[in-house]
């Protein structure tokens, strides 16, 4: 291959990466070197030192976790530099004060003044960061390389950045009083939970918005921002749809992006996360585990019957977490043994299996909330290599 086109694929390849300034991502031959500065720990003997975590995420493994983690300021990031609010304790940032440097992987925080490397500065702090590994690849490999990088999977990870709720949102402690409450109020009997738990939980209503005025509207938190929204109709109509999804041009990331109830986890510091269905799933079985005594373990919705990669790798990413048990509804078994493989040798895998009612129907932990936490209690543990074996068998 010749010269000038060795240093091409080179440029290209390590602009890929963002390991080249703005400045250094040219194929001229003259000055390239110069210019990135490659220390001998990345180019030495002929090979570059390529990290796998850039690799496998579009050259956006910092970006990753620092969106997984922590909350972004986005009208002050910048390609190079995450601004984010600053999690020490005592710190008292509000605003964003504590940036992360890309391309170096240092942090520091303008307001507590404590910094350093961000890995390790975010393990000091509790929170599991994937380092990724270190590889090497050959000059002859990187031509095939650079041409195979349009077809790396790319894993992204939306930063939790406040969402607006339905126009003229009102929550229901506003307005106690308010036809729209008492609605509220009549769910909340009728789902066997109470209106000061949806009151806690944020929920409230519209009267300014068509689409969203037949609804009661249940806020996702993640990092004390509202992330995402879903509405419940105020009547329960035979064969019809309760729930009602905010549509992309309302929220840009959809509910596959977010975890409900994950705040808990981590102010808690839980070691077991059970995960369900729906957000009334949530609710009651908050209760019931206040009511038993039942610490250090807490409810989370992924609102459908599987977890995706992004809510997966949210819940992980909380050092605590030592146990993940899932709990669906009976039709929804086979989907709970098909997320073992998403956990195992990560944490301690459970299942809380909610059999059928002897009439034949479906029931969750709203319907049955005592019943479901002592199916949690006796719950089937899946973290052998005979129970591994036993849930491929019944997945076939």
């Amino acid at each position: 291959m010749p010269w000038l086109c060795l240093h091409q694929t080179y440029a290209r390849f390590l602009g890929f990466l963002g390991l080249l300034p703005q400045k250094a991502q040219r194929t001229e031959p003259c000055g390239w070197a110069s210019s990135t500065q490659l220390s001998s720990q990345q180019f030495e003997c002929g090979r570059l030192l390529v990290s796998h975590s850039y690799l496998h995420m579009n050259g956006q493994a910092i970006i990753s976790e620092v969106n997984a983690l922590f909350s972004v300021v986005p009208d002050r990031t910048t390609r190079e530099e995450l601004i984010i609010i600053c999690p020490e304790p005592n710190c008292g940032d509000k605003s964003g004060n504590r940036s992360v440097n890309v391309k170096s992987g240092k942090t520091n925080c303008w307001r507590c003044n404590k910094g350093g490397d961000f890995v390790r500065w975010a393990k000091s702090l509790g929170y599991a960061v994937e380092e990724g590994e270190t590889q090497a690849v050959s000059i002859d490999s990187l031509e095939s390389l650079s041409d195979e990088l349009d077809k790396v999977d790319r894993v992204f990870m939306p930063s939790s950045v406040g969402v607006s709720l339905p126009r003229g949102f009102i929550s229901i402690c506003q307005e106690p009083d308010s036809a729209y409450a008492m609605l509220i109020a009549k769910m909340a009997r009728r789902k066997k939970l109470s209106i000061e738990v949806f009151s806690e939980a944020g929920v409230g209503f519209t009267r300014d918005s068509e689409l969203w005025e037949p609804y009661a509207i249940f806020p996702v938190y993640e990092w004390g921002k509202a992330v995402y929204f879903q509405g419940r109709t105020y009547v329960d109509i035979p064969g019809e749809s309760t729930k009602r999804f905010p549509s992309k041009r309302e929220v840009k990331f959809g509910s596959a992006c977010w975890v409900y109830n994950l705040d808990e986890v981590r102010e808690t510091r839980a070691s077991t996360v059970v995960i369900v269905e729906s957000i009334l799933n949530v609710m009651s079985l908050r209760q019931e585990f206040a009511r038993r005594g039942i610490t250090g373990v807490v409810p989370v919705a992924v609102f459908k019957h599987s977890i995706s990669s992004m809510q997966e790798r949210k819940i992980m990413a909380i050092r605590s977490v030592k146990e993940v048990c899932v709990m669906y509804d009976a039709d929804a078994t086979q989907s709970a043994f098909k997320e073992s493989r998403k956990f195992m040798n990560r944490c301690r895998f459970s299942v809380a299996h909610i059999p059928q009612t002897p009439e034949g129907r479906t029931q969750d932990a709203n319907d049955n909330v005592e019943f479901a936490v002592d199916q949690f209690l006796n719950r089937q543990f899946y973290d052998t290599a005979v129970s591994q074996l036993e849930i491929s068998l019944q997945n076939l």
